[in-house]
Order: structure tokens, then C-alpha cells, then sequence
């Protein structure tokens, strides 16, 4: 690559470093050495930062330029900004998600960064420094998971002070604050700007000369920062309260330790705020779920180095709420039942019937029942929808039986109504599951 007379140019070679004759693939002055990266499939990304004079006094934008086997170069604007911006660079995730790092400002000036998905959107430039004197180039690397390192220097002219530094995003989380690299020197600048690779295992070396030295820093953060996954339980029938919880996570340096965190709701209520069990060692855990409360979990890791990695997704599981809970009138008939659910069941025979409690918040609500032969029928409502009608009659007789209702994509809070259908045939309700 290259640039002249206003233009931005390129070549490229195949085996045997055989060129290709150069080809125009942007216009404009670039403001700092263009870069490239190319990805397994020999895709090219070309980022530069461009102004329309020389000078450097005109708007200035930052664009990529991209050619794909056998396709033509193909430029996008992907930032225009009113001032000067410099020294872009670019990196690409084996998922195809593209990071650009720049330096917005001619001396003194901030390191951004903008990502776009593998989707193919761009997010918001995000500043990942404060005012920095005189920032170098900003570098970066990826690795194989998606963890992203950006490492520049800075450069005190009055002082003669520079420091190299670094700021790391984990795959799918948010830059972390930069910070010094360990083992420069506070009193030398540290020329020229950082260099940075990665290997696909997640290990990040950084070479910089510090006091006319060659330095090294590897393992930048110790290691990834580990990501830690429930094992997807079941809950049977939404009746079962004992589980064993079971996690695991990846990494390509040795765990230290766990963190698993719960918080729980009842039908009617919010949630509690999570209660955080810190430094397990183990990677499984028995537990009771509390009845009538749908309970949530996540877990994080922690690796030898300190690094700790982000919270895993919820992994929720509501269990059923016994039906003593719902106001009843004089048409129903308590019992004990040693094979329902609490080993209690709420029953009628007369038509019009109702079973209700306000201020239920669920997505999908679940009837527990007792079925037989001669068994009635009941309609659902919650909030004033009909979830449906259920049928109690089968062929032999089940107890605890869970009928699932038709779910919502957002949780509705509203009253839930059974009303009894049928006329003379018993109904004998067990329960009820409010899913969040």
C-alpha cells in the first residue's frame, strides 16, 4: 500500500511475491501509514485515515476498504469527523467482526475504537483513553476466542516521560480502562509505538523498546479472561425442588475459582437482588429450589492470574406455586392428597367456579392438576387473556400433571382466573407455574 498525489493505492501478490499492478482504492491524504489485515479466506481489510489536503485542515473521515477473492476493491466511510483523526488500524475476529482504532487529534489526542459485527452494523465510536500527550499509532490484535487487545504509547514532550499502555474487551463485553504495561521505564519515552500479536489460545505478547531496549510483556492480563456456561437441568414437571447445579468454563489458563450468584421472585413479587456464593473451587453444586418462586442462576470464573470473566446468562427455573395460594370460594373443597403436589388439592363440581389471584407476573403460565376418567373442564385467563381451556379428562388417573398454557414474549402481570366449565364433573386443582 501507499499514498500519493492524493490517493490511496494498493497491490497485491500470490505465490512466487508475484505483484499485481498497483490499483487506485481510495482518494484522499492519508494522515499516518494506511494498515492491513487479510483473514483466513484472504479477505483484505485496508483502514486509513483521510483528509482532501495536505495540510490535514479539511474534515477528515476514516475508511475501510475491502476486497474479497476474485472481487474488486470496495471502499466504505465508516467515520467523518469535524477535526483531525490519525494512524488508524485494523483487526478481524476469526467470527468476522471487525475493530478499527484510531487517534483522534493531531498531538495531544484520544485513542478510539469502533466494532462492526458480524452482521455487518457498525456501534458508536467509543473514546478509550482521555486527552493523551502525543498518542502513537494505536495497534491491534485479536485472538482466536475474539478478545481484543489495543496497545499504544504515550509521548511527553516537556517531561520526556511516555508510557506504554494497553486496553482489553473481552468477546461480547466492553472495553476495560487502560493501563501502563508492566516493566517500562517512568522516565524514558518509549519509542515507537507498541506492537502486539496473539495466539489463537488467547496469550497476548506485546515488544516495545523502552531506553533503547528491546522489551517484552506476554501474557497481557495474566490470560483471557475466562467465560463460564451453565449446564442446561431440567426441572420435572415444574414439581422437582432438588437439583444439582453444574457449570464449566474456557480458558486457555487453569481456573482458580468460581462464582455463582441466585436471586429469586414469587409469582406476584420482583426479584431479590442476587446473592453472590464467591470462591468456589468446585464446578458443581446440589440446591433446593423454593416452591412458588421461579429462582435464576449465573456463574462467572476466575483464572490463576486474577482475571475474572463476565457473568454467564440466567439460567431460570420456576417451580409451582400450590394452589391453596389462589382465593377460593365456597364452591371448592379443600383435601389432603398424599400423592398432590404439597400433598393438597382444591376441588369442585359446579359450574362457574372460580380459582383467582392478583398481580401474577408471568410469560407462561402452567396448570397443575389432578386428571380421571370423568374429569371436568376450566378456561384460564390471566390479565383478561384467554390462555386457554383445559381439558381434566383422561383415561387413567394422573396426579400432578402439568398442562403448559400459551406464552407471551414479554411478562404480563394481570389477574389469573380459573373458571370451571363443566357441571358435575369433578376438578381438582394442584398448583400453579408462573414462568418469568
Amino acid at each position: 500500500m501507499s499514498s500519493a498525489s492524493g490517493a490511496l493505492w494498493a497491490q497485491s501478490g500470490g505465490a512466487g511475491l508475484r505483484a499485481t499492478e498497483p490499483v487506485r482504492i481510495a482518494m484522499g491524504f492519508t494522515n499516518g501509514d494506511p494498515r492491513a489485515h487479510t483473514t483466513a479466506d484472504r479477505t483484505a481489510y485496508v483502514v486509513a485515515a483521510l483528509h482532501d489536503d495536505e495540510g490535514f485542515t479539511s474534515p477528515s473521515r476514516i475508511t475501510m476498504i475491502t476486497k474479497a477473492p476474485g472481487d474488486r476493491w470496495r471502499a466504505e466511510r465508516i467515520l467523518e469527523a469535524p477535526g483531525v483523526v490519525r494512524d488508524a488500524d485494523v483487526t478481524v475476529a476469526d467470527d468476522g467482526t471487525v475493530t478499527v482504532a484510531w487517534v483522534s487529534g493531531q498531538g495531544a489526542g484520544r485513542v478510539m475504537a469502533m466494532t462492526r459485527g458480524p452482521r455487518g452494523r457498525w456501534g458508536k465510536a467509543v473514546a478509550l483513553t482521555g486527552r493523551l500527550p502525543h498518542p502513537s499509532a494505536p495497534e491491534l490484535a485479536s485472538d482466536g476466542h475474539g478478545n481484543l487487545l489495543a496497545t499504544w504509547s504515550t509521548d511527553d514532550r516537556e517531561t520526556g516521560q511516555g508510557r506504554p499502555q494497553a486496553a482489553y474487551r473481552p468477546v461480547g463485553g466492553t472495553w476495560q480502562r487502560p493501563r501502563d504495561l508492566a516493566g517500562a521505564s517512568d522516565t524514558d519515552v518509549v519509542t515507537p509505538a507498541p506492537q502486539v500479536t496473539a495466539t489463537p489460545g488467547g496469550v497476548f505478547t506485546v515488544v516495545y523498546t523502552d531506553n533503547g531496549r528491546l522489551a517484552t510483556v506476554d501474557r497481557v492480563g495474566q490470560a483471557v479472561a475466562p467465560r463460564a456456561t451453565m449446564t442446561p437441568f431440567t426441572v420435572k414437571a415444574g414439581t422437582q425442588r432438588q437439583v444439582t447445579l453444574a457449570w464449566e468454563a474456557t480458558a486457555p489458563a487453569p481456573i482458580r475459582s468460581y462464582d455463582l450468584r441466585v436471586r429469586t421472585a414469587t409469582a406476584q413479587g420482583p426479584f431479590t437482588r442476587w446473592r453472590v456464593l464467591r470462591g468456589l473451587s468446585g464446578t458443581t453444586r446440589p440446591w433446593n429450589l423454593a416452591p412458588g418462586r421461579t429462582t435464576c442462576f449465573q456463574v462467572r470464573a476466575r483464572n490463576t492470574g486474577g482475571v475474572t470473566g463476565p457473568w454467564s446468562p440466567a439460567t431460570c427455573r420456576a417451580i409451582a406455586t400450590d394452589e391453596r395460594r389462589l382465593n377460593a370460594g365456597t364452591a371448592w373443597s379443600k383435601a389432603r392428597a398424599p400423592r398432590a403436589y404439597s400433598r393438597t388439592l382444591t376441588t369442585t363440581s359446579r359450574q362457574g367456579a372460580t380459582l383467582a389471584l392478583s398481580r401474577v407476573k408471568a410469560k407462561q403460565v402452567s396448570l397443575v392438576v389432578r386428571s380421571c376418567p370423568r374429569c371436568g373442564k376450566v378456561r384460564v385467563v390471566h390479565g383478561g387473556k384467554t390462555l386457554g381451556t383445559v381439558n381434566l379428562g383422561t383415561k387413567n388417573v394422573h396426579h400432578q400433571r402439568v398442562i403448559r398454557l400459551k406464552p407471551t414474549r414479554k411478562v404480563r402481570t394481570g389477574r389469573l382466573v380459573v373458571r370451571v366449565l363443566s357441571s358435575g364433573k369433578p376438578v381438582a386443582i394442584d398448583g400453579f407455574i408462573a414462568r418469568r
